[in-house]
């Protein structure tokens, strides 16, 4: 192919360049090839190799040309392509346990300062459904927020015990007076048994057991399909933002490698789809961030100075940039409030998952579930 030709293809909105320019690099070209004639040939097609024909003769007709070229941006769906790439090669995850250890937090005011109330929960699914499974939770705990959440926390006595503000007369566990984490030992309880059927308390679709998952399509437009045919069971949400949402949060499941390729690239291709880049996740984790617009966001009530406002937040995808599975899923207010600067994570979910051979044990100084 003439290589003028494949640079008119590449960059169709690019201006012409002038004939001067063209018979100059025509001549540079020309001495390229008169190089590989005396014996380098792998110099230059090398670098075509890897780089790409567009890439060497881009560089070349741009280093000549007297103005320079435009080039339209990348797609921004090309990280998910990639990622999905390096998913696709990396060999079955083996184990007798899949574990989860879910920690949920949500920002809240308490006064004079900002608080952020956790709580985690720890899930042990075993493969074979004659083991027994786990299920601990630990009750909820607050710690300042900050650095000077810390110091108007110290300034005001470093109660051990804490109540953020609320609406008056809220029954809410988060609104009751709880203890601050690391200066008292929090609540414990515990689900123990062996179950045939266990589903995945973190899975997007109801009722999907370790089992279940083979069902799930390895090809992105059988997985497409595959959503939408499942989309009566939440139709308060427009089906485009249905198969988005729900396909992020197949990531955070056990998945085979086919599995997970196909979730990203169909999360790739799809139109709500926003790749913000890398992010810091609430557990101090890199990842890739991944979002789908105002129409997948929630909103969250934040009470401060005795009223309540409603924060527009965006749902965040938090995605491991290694294993493309769910680091967290976050929701950021859209706007400042009174004790929370915009762009602020108010509630997140964060995941450490992945397949061991460890087995579980009874808890111990925690009591059973009833």
């Amino acid at each position: 192919m003439d290589e003028l030709d494949l640079l008119a293809r590449a960059l169709p909105d690019a201006r012409p360049p002038s004939p001067e320019v063209v018979r100059r690099a025509r001549a540079r070209l020309a001495g390229g090839t008169q190089v590989a004639r005396r014996g380098r040939p792998w110099a230059l097609w090398a670098a075509i190799a890897t780089t790409g024909v567009v890439g060497v003769v881009f560089a070349l007709v741009a280093n000549l040309a007297p103005a320079p070229v435009a080039v339209r941006p990348a797609d921004p769906g090309q990280a998910l392509l990639d990622l999905a790439a390096r998913v696709e090669r990396r060999p079955e995850e083996k184990g007798a346990y899949w574990r989860t250890t879910t920690t949920t937090g949500r920002r809240m005011y308490a006064g004079t300062y900002t608080v952020r109330v956790t709580s985690e929960a720890d899930h042990w699914y075993p493969r074979d459904d004659k083991d027994p499974a786990l299920i601990r939770w630990l009750s909820q705990v607050v710690r300042p927020d900050g650095r000077a959440d810390e110091r108007a926390w110290r300034a005001a006595g470093a109660p051990k015990r804490i109540t953020p503000e609320c609406p008056s007369g809220s029954a809410t566990a988060e609104c009751k007076e709880l203890p601050v984490a690391d200066t008292t030992r929090p609540g414990c309880v515990y689900l123990w048994g062996v179950h045939r059927e266990n589903p995945l308390a973190q899975a997007p679709l109801e009722d999907v057991t370790l089992a279940g998952l083979k069902a799930i399509p390895a090809e992105p437009r059988a997985l497409d399909a595959y959503l939408r045919g499942r989309h009566k069971s939440d139709p308060s949400q427009p089906i485009e933002t249905f198969v988005a949402t729900k396909a992020a949060r197949l990531l955070g499941l056990p998945l085979s490698p086919g599995q997970r390729a196909a979730v990203l690239r169909l999360l790739a291709a799809h139109p709500l789809t926003r790749v913000g880049g890398t992010v810091t996740d609430p557990l101090g984790r890199k990842g890739l961030s991944v979002s789908f617009g105002d129409q997948a966001g929630l909103d969250i009530a934040w009470y401060a100075q005795g009223r309540s406002m409603m924060a527009a937040t965006t749902s965040t995808y938090v995605i491991d940039p290694g294993t493309g599975s769910t680091l967290a899923e976050v929701q950021i207010a859209n706007r400042a409030l009174p004790g929370l600067a915009k762009g602020t994570a108010l509630t997140y979910d964060a995941f450490e998952s992945g397949w061991t051979d460890g087995r579980p044990d009874r808890p111990r100084a925690c009591s059973p579930s009833r």
